[in-house]
């Protein structure tokens, strides 16, 4: 089973010239739970979605570039890590 997350959804969520702010961090998390949801137990789905955000953060430090230059390289990076992170196997 892949994990499936549209990211497009996030657009919406509004912009931040800076870095991330925890509501960013939280409606990003919160996206990616919805996303998940119907793939995933729900404490996996948080783990992966903890997981996933933090690498988001990680890999774009300015929330618009996560949203406005997503590298699907790196996305899909970061979701094989999470995966892993959290014992799944594909």
């Amino acid at each position: 089973m892949k994990i499936l997350i549209s990211l497009p959804f996030i657009l919406a969520l509004g912009s931040c010239a800076g870095g991330w702010t925890e509501e960013d961090k939280s409606k990003f998390r919160d996206d990616c739970k919805s996303s998940v949801s119907t793939q995933l137990p729900e404490a996996q789905a948080n783990k992966y979605c903890d997981c996933f955000t933090d690498q988001m953060v990680s890999i774009y430090p300015v929330f618009n570039d996560a949203m406005e230059h997503r590298d699907s390289a790196k996305i899909e990076g970061a979701k094989a890590h999470c995966r892993k992170e959290i014992g799944l196997n594909y």
